[in-house]
């Protein structure tokens, strides 16, 4: 690049012996450097998946690791600035996106000063992971959106409304690492649905009756993989079915409302428990509580509450 620079080095030890060629010697640590200064991510798209559809944005990192014995001690930080970001969940691009990324040896990764800008609105948020090796000891973020710039949201699309509110997480994995529980906790959330609904698109979900592959032979069929999860090895999907996910939320207070027709109140928890076994029979299993404390609907100019 002729406005930034990325530079990655990466040191290891060799073990030739009586071999034709070396190889890496796992006894020894392997140590990588990452420089980089006011680096353009767009060179990053392409590595990125689909719900990512656009990147840019500056990066400077100085971050050192050293990978030993199956764990990885980082140490360094890395800023991101003037990004420009497009989430295709959210619909909507986000602009002045900045973060800053601490890293420490005893595994703690810290998120500060992360902000981005919408059409009108804005995201400020904060996070800090502690990692035990490849397990996830304990997480926490908080995302804000402030009430007098309230963010627009659209899914798939169809415009969902203006959000705004504070939304707490944490979460931590079991010692085996087989189950991941989060826990959200929304103290406040404000949306502002549209006064016109359009028509959503119509949802392109897997066909189970089409198959991607190639004939061999007139009899001989094989199956092409498509995604990550079709390359998987049969230990590697025996864990990832193994895995759990309990997600536990709490609603303070929430208001829908749109224009000056319909207002409600609600409060509640819920969990969502999320695991192969679960989702291949009946999807998620939800249970839980959500209470309308108070509302009103106004028709042909009377309000009932």
């Amino acid at each position: 690049q002729e406005e930034g620079s990325l530079r990655a080095d990466l040191t290891t030890g060799l073990a030739w012996g009586a071999a034709v060629v070396p190889a890496m010697d796992e006894r020894q640590p392997l140590e990588a450097r990452l420089r980089a200064r006011a680096f353009r991510a767009r060179f990053l798209q392409a590595f990125l998946p689909e719900s990512v559809p656009s990147l840019d944005g500056r990066i400077d990192s100085a971050v050192d690791a050293v990978i030993s014995a199956g764990r990885a001690s980082l140490r360094g930080s890395l800023s991101f600035s003037d990004g420009r970001l497009q989430l295709a969940a959210l619909g909507e691009e986000l602009r002045s996106v900045r973060a800053t990324v601490a890293f420490t040896p005893d595994g703690t990764i810290e998120a500060r000063d992360v902000f981005a800008r919408g059409a009108r609105g804005e995201i400020h948020a904060q996070a800090r992971a502690k990692l035990d090796g490849a397990r996830l000891s304990e997480a926490s973020a908080t995302l804000r959106i402030p009430s007098k710039k309230p963010l627009s949201v659209a899914v798939q699309g169809q415009p969902l409304g203006d959000i705004d509110g504070t939304i707490e997480v944490r979460a931590s994995q079991t010692p085996d690492a087989k189950q991941t529980n989060i826990t959200v906790d929304i103290p406040k959330l404000s949306v502002e649905l549209p006064q016109v609904t359009k028509t959503g698109v119509q949802d392109l979900a897997e066909h189970q009756a089409i198959r991607v592959g190639v004939f061999r032979d007139r009899e001989t069929f094989i199956r092409l993989p498509l995604d990550r999860e079709d390359t998987l090895t049969q230990e590697e999907r025996a864990a990832a079915e193994a895995s759990r996910i309990a997600i536990d939320v709490t609603l303070g207070t929430g208001t829908i409302r749109r224009g000056n027709s319909a207002q409600v109140v609600v409060s509640g928890k819920t969990k969502v428990l999320l695991s192969p076994d679960v989702v291949a029979s009946a999807g998620p299993r939800v249970t839980g509580q959500i209470d309308v404390t108070r509302g009103w609907i106004e028709v042909q100019g009377k309000r009932f509450e």
